[in-house]
This record gives structure tokens, C-alpha cells and sequence, in this order.
């Protein structure tokens, strides 16, 4: 069987319990695998010895030689191969992830514990999406023998992919079996509430977290809060916190209480909190620009071109990010022809994300193309970077709470806004990322 015809014995049911066939035992797993060597088989070139090859064609050219075992369904000899390799190769994950592979059925433990290392690594490429779904299929194949602590890695690792549903399903299921341990039923309660979270169950997840003091139950508490628009909650809850704890700790804690202050548009509560704690202001170089952003949040464009002025002085500023809220801060003033000249300077910076949001304003207070819905323009023209200050939620979440009556709001809000004068963010998808993407609690 030639590598081009060999797609790997691809399991069928990755998607965890149930995916195996109870009347077929189950196989080693193998999942698609690319040739190796393509580039080096285009070049015209075969896998040979070389005098002295690099780490990694010798790494390259083990993996080539064990998937051509497998594919000819030689197990034992492939696994051979892999136990005579030296240390830097075999444990690399392109092998390490082969190996586990195809211990998987003698021995599905140190095959996890194979896969568990790949998947910790820091690289994220095809190895680790192998070990992945690996490691998923191995814990589905002992959570349907039995194994509890299985079901509960099993669930996690369906969270940690973000596939909350099925990992909510199974859990639920798991709660009502009376041979679950009460250690592990009390660790998948406290995941379901997070699960409930992630989900929109507000009412679930809420029900377990209030009323505990657990520094845990604290954050999570928080972050629901947050989630629900509730930044004075949250911001307090997060600042009772930082009084319990010292040392980097305690900044930390200081520096999400500031983020959900500046994330509501409570400019007062945030400058008071800055005063209060003169390592956070040092440890927030860029506080002046975040305290502008939070002003526009609020509506306040006065105080919010008062901030950037600040911001441009100082060494390192995004200038293109300031010279855009400038024009942003002077369209909640009505002072269009300034709001004009601001988004020109940012369009004339080099190629970014503020020179396309600049140059995207500019089209449309010149009127040079169809207004559009605010963002719109922007989903199409922009991939979102990392990071907060530069990502489109983050951008969606400030300008489209910004009050500009002449925009086409919708006509028809959920009930539990309809008193609430601030339009409605039409990226809810963008402004719901922005919301939940700092690290607001521990997993």
C-alpha cells in the first residue's frame, strides 16, 4: 500500500463516547498523514543517508520509515523502529505521537500519558492535533468500560477544544450515575457550572458559584458577571480578591479589576483605582490610552482626547491607534472637519489596523461608498489580530456603544433592553470574544 493510497486507519468516532464499535475490538490509531519528505521528493531527490543530515531530516526520515510499516500494517516492527531511535528522536512528537499510536490498545495509559506530553507542548501544528484527537479517543475507549476518571479527563478535553455541548451532555449523563465518586462528582459539578457558562446557561452557572468563597468560585463569579454587563459587580468582586492576596498576586488581580472598569466605561472608578494603587499605574504603561478608550465607552470624548494627548507624549505609543481615537473622540463631539483630519494622519501610517479602520471612517464621512452597518467593512477587510487593544472585538465593543444618532440602529431589542439607550453591538460574536478573551479565572 503506497503512502499516497495509505490515509490512516482514521477513526470514525473521534467525537468521544461512543465512537468505538462495541462488537469490533478496538485498532491502533493512526490518523491522516501527509508524506514527510514531499519537498524533498520534488526536488527530485530520494531519502538517503546523508554525511552529515540536520536533527531534524534525521527526525524527518525515522517518521518516513515507520509510517511506511504501518502502512503495510507491519505494528510490531514499526514499533521496533521507534523503541531503537535515540532520545532527540523518538521523543519528538511526529514519532512520539506514532508510538502512542500503536501502543494504544496493550498499553492505552502510557499511550496517554505519550499524547498528554504532546499536547502540553507549546507547538500547536499537525502532531499535536493528532495527539489530540488520540488522546480524546483512548479516554472515550475507557470512560465506555467504566473508568470514571476517564469520563471526567474525557470531559475536560472536550472543553479544552471548546466543544462545550457534547462535553455538557456527557457530563450531565455521568452526574446521574450512582457509582460516581463524590471527589469526582464535586469536580465535574464545579466544570459544569463552567460549561453552563460558556454555553449561556447564566441561571446554572450562577446557581453554583454564588454564596461560595472560594477563590475560584470568586473569579468565575466575576467573569459571569461580566459577561452579563454587570462591570461593577464583577470589578468589585475581582478588587475584594486583590485585598486577600500580596505580591504579584495581588497586581494581577489589581490589573483584571482595572480591565473590567475600562471594559465598562466606568472612567471614574477606573482613574480612582489607579490613584489608589500607584504600582498598578507603573505596571499599565499604557493606562492613559486604555482610560481614553474607556472615556469613548462612556461617551465622553472631552476626557477622552484629554487621555490620548497624554498617550501621544509618551515613548512607544501606538500612534496610528491614537491618531484614529482622536478622530473617533471628536466625532462624539460633532467636530467632523477634526474627526477628517485626525483619520487622515492615521491612513497616512504604514499598512495596519488602524490605517484600515482610518481609511474606513474617512470613505464614510466623505460619503464615497454605501453606508454600511459600522463593522461590516471591517469583518470583511480584517483578520483580528491578538491581543485586546488590537483585536476587531475589541474595536466593535468600543465603537458600537459610542452614542452616533445618525446610525441605523435596530428597531427591535431583546426585552432586557429595551430600556437600555445604548445601541446594540451588531458583532455580538466579536464583542462576545472581546469579553471572555482575558484571563479572568483559572481553569
Amino acid at each position: 500500500m503506497s503512502l499516497g493510497v495509505f490515509a490512516a486507519l482514521v477513526l470514525a468516532g473521534l467525537a468521544g463516547l461512543g465512537a468505538n464499535n462495541a462488537s469490533a475490538p478496538p485498532s491502533p490509531l493512526f490518523f491522516e498523514i501527509r508524506q514527510p519528505q514531499a519537498a524533498i521528493r520534488a526536488q527530485g531527490a530520494e531519502i538517503a543517508p546523508l554525511k552529515n543530515p540536520t536533527l531534524r531530516y534525521r527526525r524527518e526520515e525515522a517518521r518516513f520509515r515507520v509510517v511506511e510499516l504501518i502502512s503495510q500494517e507491519r505494528f510490531d516492527e514499526a514499533l521496533a523502529a521507534i523503541v531503537r531511535q535515540p532520545s532527540e528522536i523518538r521523543d519528538w512528537p511526529g514519532i512520539a505521537a506514532l508510538e502512542a499510536g500503536l501502543i494504544s490498545v496493550k498499553d492505552p495509559q502510557r499511550a496517554l500519558d505519550l499524547y498528554y506530553r504532546i499536547i502540553n507542548g507549546k507547538t500547536r501544528d499537525r502532531h499535536w492535533a493528532r495527539a489530540l484527537a488520540g488522546y480524546r479517543t483512548i479516554l472515550g475507549r475507557l470512560a465506555e468500560a467504566g473508568d470514571y476518571g476517564a469520563r471526567a479527563k474525557l470531559i475536560r478535553a472536550l472543553g479544552s477544544e471548546w466543544r462545550n455541548n457534547e462535553a455538557r451532555v456527557i457530563l450531565e449523563k455521568t452526574l446521574q450515575e450512582d457509582g460516581l465518586p463524590d471527589n469526582l462528582r464535586d469536580e465535574l459539578r464545579a466544570f459544569g457550572a463552567v460549561l453552563a457558562l460558556r454555553t449561556g446557561d447564566f441561571e446554572a452557572a450562577g446557581a453554583f458559584w454564588r454564596g461560595r468563597k472560594d477563590q475560584a468560585s470568586i473569579m468565575w463569579l466575576s467573569t459571569l458577571d461580566l459577561r452579563l454587563g454587570h462591570f461593577e459587580t464583577a470589578a468589585s468582586a475581582r478588587l475584594d480578591l486583590a485585598r486577600r492576596l500580596k505580591g504579584r498576586s495581588r497586581l494581577r488581580e489589581l490589573k483584571r479589576t482595572l480591565d473590567i472598569l475600562l471594559k465598562g466605561g466606568l472612567t471614574i472608578q477606573a482613574e480612582e483605582l489607579i490613584k489608589k494603587h500607584p504600582e498598578l499605574g507603573k505596571a499599565t504603561p499604557d493606562k492613559n490610552f486604555q482610560l481614553a478608550i474607556c472615556a469613548l465607552v462612556e461617551g465622553d470624548g472631552d476626557k477622552a482626547l484629554a487621555y490620548l494627548a497624554l498617550e501621544e507624549k509618551r515613548k512607544g505609543a501606538d500612534m496610528p491607534a491614537v491618531l484614529y481615537y482622536q478622530g473617533r473622540a471628536n466625532e462624539i463631539k460633532s467636530d467632523f472637519d477634526k474627526a477628517r483630519e485626525f483619520y487622515r494622519k492615521a491612513a497616512a501610517t504604514a499598512l495596519g489596523y488602524y490605517r484600515l479602520l482610518a481609511e474606513g471612517r474617512l470613505a464614510t464621512l466623505e460619503r464615497t461608498f454605501k453606508r454600511l452597518p459600522l463593522g461590516q467593512p471591517m469583518a470583511e477587510l480584517l483578520k483580528a489580530p491578538q491581543g485586546d487593544s488590537g483585536s476587531l472585538g475589541w474595536h466593535m465593543w468600543v465603537t458600537e456603544r459610542l452614542p452616533f444618532p445618525w446610525l441605523e440602529w435596530p428597531q427591535t431589542r431583546p426585552k432586557e433592553q429595551v430600556a437600555d439607550n445604548r445601541p446594540i453591538p451588531r458583532a455580538r460574536a466579536a464583542v462576545d470574544y472581546y469579553m471572555s478573551a482575558g484571563d479572568y479565572h483559572t481553569a
